[in-house]
């Protein structure tokens, strides 16, 4: 028997079925958040807090007071969140309430590991939130550390979660504010893959001669290896050879000698410069001087070299970190092979640059190696004394040029020095690759350092031993060659992709 329905109500026919889902599902899309850019944010970019989804209240976040009262908002984009002036896009989220949460869709490209990490202030400490993916907690809680002041910020970061692959909508809650009366500001966070610490490693095409102690650098993707001791019979005698190695294409190439025969200079690149400082050099007769002035700059684009200013005194086994515009020339030794700590810069942003003096080194130190993450330089190891199977160090040393400080993070898991060249930054953590420990050892391992957990892990290491390599991270990969196995080493190790 057909139904009929009763006068004065809408009918239930397929029409009006129809028209029913329609609305249903009007209501369900008005309910769903979308990118605030279009599409989704990809795993490892930077999401800065204020681009939370579009969807408005209670659908792409939820703001506890309906004016905002960061101010900044209309300059930005008309919500109720609280936007403000601050952080390092110009804007951040402030006036932060436990309660309140911000909804940002992310593209995951394969499911694995993951990482959080969010740059945060606060004056007081206490603030806490965490994070969820589809509405699973998959952070725990996050505390909001004490900055100094509201536009100082630091980097956090979570413990390790997996994500499956596709897009997902991360939601940031806020759940305990501080005495200061918020959970904190909030200027960015990114998803990062977390490293399993596992690689493979093959042998690529050998560089065109063996040698231990050569100086490294990377410009334009290619590492351009110089020096180095090349003999030992019946003197350890310094090369002035200078070869590039290109991983696209496997191949090395020869290039403009060094101005003289040379080991142990601090080396860095800024922009398509390769500046060198100070090391050891040759006298006429063979005997080596443990320490020079000499200041040289190679030309990547025209394959030739210049003098640059002389350092304020010699050194040798100095380490030399580019830091923006600046050459920072740290520790080393004197022809005498005198230990020292001083710290000097040179701003190639001037004029007619000169070196300065900046704050010396907590110890004197020779044979380290680092690299800058976030503006800070990191100095790991290194060796007191001029005898290599002896005063191996693992200390961590930091240095913040905002304030001419130093401090120590974490020691390394083992002393370790001769890393002057193998010491890669790879995704805002530091590598330190082969080099030696106590007694002379030669070491393979690889072993890493995350500012943001102030903590050591090892990753696979080499194929074999290697005192005093060349390393570099190029295309993804790390590329390590030359080196001493108790024999002069030309081979060039390059590993899996590293995330």
């Amino acid at each position: 028997m057909q139904k009929i329905n009763p006068p004065g109500r809408p009918g239930n026919g397929p029409k009006s079925r129809c028209a029913l889902v329609e609305r249903l599902e009007s209501r369900r899309l008005l309910s769903v958040s979308t990118p605030f850019h279009g599409a989704p944010f990809a795993a490892s970019q930077v999401i800065e807090a204020e681009d939370f989804d579009n969807g408005g209240e209670s659908v792409a976040y939820h703001d506890t007071t309906a004016a905002d009262l960061g101010s900044m908002g209309n300059l930005y984009r008309s919500t109720a969140v609280d936007i403000q002036a601050g952080g390092s896009n110009g804007f951040d989220v402030g006036f932060t309430a436990a309660g309140e949460w911000l909804k940002y869709a992310v593209n995951i490209p394969q499911a694995g590991t993951y990482q959080l990490q969010a740059s945060v202030s606060n004056t007081s400490a206490g603030g806490a939130f965490h994070v969820e993916f589809n509405g699973i907690n998959a952070t725990a809680s996050l505390a909001v550390p004490n900055t100094g002041s509201w536009q100082t910020y630091k980097t956090i970061a979570s413990q390790t979660f997996t994500l499956n692959a596709g897009v997902q909508v991360m939601r940031v809650s806020l759940d305990r504010v501080t005495l200061a009366g918020a959970v904190g500001n909030f200027d960015w966070f990114k998803l990062v893959p977390a490293s399993s610490g596992k690689l493979t490693w093959h042998t690529a095409a050998p560089g065109p001669i063996a040698r231990i102690e050569a100086q490294g650098a990377v410009v334009g993707q290619k590492l351009y290896v110089m020096g180095g001791y090349n003999t030992h019979t019946p003197k350890w005698t310094a090369c002035a050879e200078m070869d590039v190695y290109d991983p696209a294409a496997n191949t090395w190439q020869k290039l403009a000698p060094l101005p003289h025969p040379l080991s142990h200079a601090g080396v860095a690149a800024v922009g398509t410069d390769i500046w060198v400082a100070g090391g050891y050099t040759m006298r006429s007769d063979g005997e080596q001087i443990f320490g020079s002035t000499d200041v040289f700059k190679y030309n990547t684009l025209t394959n030739t070299w210049s003098a640059g200013p002389s350092l304020p005194a010699p050194r040798g086994a100095a380490v030399m970190i580019a830091l923006r515009s600046q050459l920072h020339v740290v520790g080393g030794v004197d022809p005498q092979r005198g230990e020292h700590a001083e710290h000097w810069v040179l701003d190639l942003s001037q004029p007619s640059p000169k070196w300065t003096v900046a704050a010396p080194l907590p110890g004197t130190r020779n044979h380290l190696s680092g690299g800058v993450i976030n503006g800070k330089i990191y100095l790991a190891g290194g060796q007191i004394g001029y005898i290599d199977s002896l005063g191996n160090q693992k200390t961590l040393f930091i240095y913040d040029p905002a304030t001419n400080t130093w401090a120590n993070g974490a020691d390394m898991p083992q002393v370790r020095s001769h890393t002057s060249f193998s010491g890669v930054v790879v995704n805002g953590k530091l590598l330190i690759i082969g080099g030696i420990t106590a007694n002379d050892v030669a070491l393979a391992n690889v072993d890493q350092y995350d500012p943001l957990t102030n903590a050591w892990t090892s990753l696979t290491p080499l194929p074999s031993r290697r005192k005093s390599p060349v390393a570099a991270y190029i295309g993804g990969r790390l590329i390590v060659a030359t080196g001493w196995d108790w024999t002069f080493e030309n081979t060039t190790f390059v590993s899996s992709p590293i995330t």
